[in-house]
């Protein structure tokens, strides 16, 4: 059974696991705001899917909150229940769970079903930026399988942040 967490616990979290300087090359804020529209047509991946996310690295300074270390290889997340609208080659994911910090995802969609989709948000009550850049594709049958990565810099609670984190994306058209 996975239990269900925030993408802040999976950007910030896992100490032990998480110790060295990141590479968050491809997450910066300026590049996920900005993700350009592929060349996709039409709306054929429009719809709701059941997506699963499981961490497969983490670098980084990620202190775990209350000891919860979400870092550990092979945890993950599963059955979140997500919008997708596609409007021909831009793709927008909304509606992920409202504990999520980034809970809004847009870019591309590429007549191969190829996706990179990303987003930002500023934790409130923190000096936190997250990102989260998902990539992968959508196959005719709705059938999502891919990576995403998320990082989250600067502080909270005096503790600081500096985490990048990897992960396996799946899941499937409802």
């Amino acid at each position: 059974m996975r239990r269900r967490i925030s993408w802040l616990g999976f950007l910030c979290s896992g100490l032990a696991a998480c110790s060295s300087a990141p590479d968050h090359q491809g997450l910066e804020t300026e590049l996920v705001a900005k993700l350009p529209d592929g060349n996709a047509q039409g709306s054929a991946v429009s719809g709701r899917y059941l997506l699963a996310l499981t961490t497969t690295d983490c670098d980084g300074r990620c202190p775990a909150p209350d000891g919860f270390a979400i870092c550990e290889i092979g945890f993950g997340v599963s059955d979140d229940s997500v919008t997708l609208t596609q409007t021909a080659g831009r793709l927008e994911a909304s509606g992920l769970n409202s504990q999520f910090v980034v809970d809004q995802l847009s870019g591309g969609i590429n007549t191969d079903g190829s996706f990179d989709i990303g987003g930002l948000n500023t934790i409130s009550g923190t000096s936190l930026i997250a990102t989260v850049r998902a990539t992968g594709t959508i196959d005719a049958n709705g059938k999502v399988s891919g990576e995403a990565r998320g990082w989250a810099s600067g502080s909270a609670a005096e503790t600081s942040v500096d985490c990048v984190a990897s992960y396996s994306l799946t899941g499937q058209r409802k």
